[in-house]
């Protein structure tokens, strides 16, 4: 049975919601290092290093250094999740908007646009929540996430929960071209199936006919 419109958008939100939440889970030693190499800090913040600094044994100075590989790690799979989760409703959602009446797929410069918009959509939520797990990456901060906003505003303003948004107006074409690419690929792949399902299926009642 066919789904509703509403459970359909429903659907695809809440797979790509648990898919970007294990893979942000999955992969985040290997996005804390990033970061902390790109930002010029230390591999270890100040109270890891001082911890495995502590610790007289190796297995203790491996036990810090894996702990702080985490830190922070369920504000960036929140964060993950909801931007997936928030990109492919709102996706889904103009999709069927736009949808051509006579079943036509949506032209690749209107699939673009909606992807675009898409992305732009969640970063009113998902930004303070990027900036919060990058703070819990690269500094020794162990405050919850109100008391690193709070810092945040303190330092900066309302404005620096959205430092950088300049650059997303182009960063948000990644995505949107990504998705276009994987939806046009998908179209070809699944026609070539359906020719060659057909082929087989005219030669096997060519077969029995004979």
């Amino acid at each position: 049975m066919a789904l509703s419109k509403p459970m359909e958008m429903m659907a695809a939100a809440t797979a790509a919601g648990v898919g970007g939440f294990l893979s942000t889970s999955i992969l985040y030693p290997l996005d804390t290092l990033k970061t902390r190499i790109q930002s010029g800090t230390s591999l270890l913040p100040p109270d890891a290093a001082d911890e495995a600094d502590a610790g007289q044994t190796p297995p203790k100075r491996h036990a810090a250094l894996l702990r702080s590989l985490y830190q922070g790690i369920q504000y960036k799979a929140a964060e993950s999740s909801t931007s997936k989760f928030l990109y492919f409703y709102a996706y889904t959602m103009l999709a069927q908007m736009v949808a051509p009446k006579d079943g036509r797929p949506i032209g690749t410069f209107t699939d673009l646009a909606i992807g675009y918009l898409s992305e732009l959509l969640h970063l009113p939520v998902t930004m303070p929540m990027e900036l919060v797990g990058t703070r819990m990456q690269t500094s020794s901060e162990r405050g919850g996430v109100l008391q690193i906003l709070r810092a945040i505003v303190k330092e900066s303003g309302v404005g620096g929960l959205y430092k950088g948004l300049g650059a997303y107006f182009v960063l948000c074409l990644q995505p949107a071209i990504q998705y276009t690419v994987f939806e046009r690929l998908k179209g070809v792949y699944l026609r070539r199936a359906k020719q060659a399902s057909q082929a087989l299926g005219a030669l096997e009642v060519g077969e029995e006919l004979n």
